[in-house]
């Protein structure tokens, strides 16, 4: 998962998250949002694109699926996520993985 991720912020040009005033946050289609906390205080997000407001911890990843929260992930633990037949790990790494080759920059 946190390869589909980091593939997918890099195509979108996220850079030095720690310099920006919150989190970082982007759509990845019509379905799925996804930030990070790229600080080592938590931070409330509350993305605009109509998602559910949540206080991410410190370098952490917060996932929305259609504005619900499905998962916050901890790149060193993994983090929980939803387990509906939608709004699931595999799906929102399927949805990554297209959103990074539309950017012409497939994971490897």
């Amino acid at each position: 998962m946190m390869e589909a991720i980091l593939a997918f912020a890099e195509a979108r040009g996220a850079k030095n998250l720690r310099s920006l005033p919150g989190c970082w946050v982007e759509r990845v289609d019509e379905h799925w949002t996804i930030a990070a906390n790229g600080h080592k205080e938590p931070r409330e997000c509350w993305p605009i694109f109509d998602c559910m407001r949540v206080v991410i911890p410190p370098f952490h990843f917060a996932v929305w699926f259609n504005g619900w929260l499905a998962g916050v992930l901890d790149p060193a633990t993994g983090g929980v996520f939803a387990a509906g037949s939608a709004a699931n790990e595999e799906e929102f790494k399927a949805a990554l993985k297209a959103a990074t080759a539309k950017e012409g920059k497939e994971e490897t």
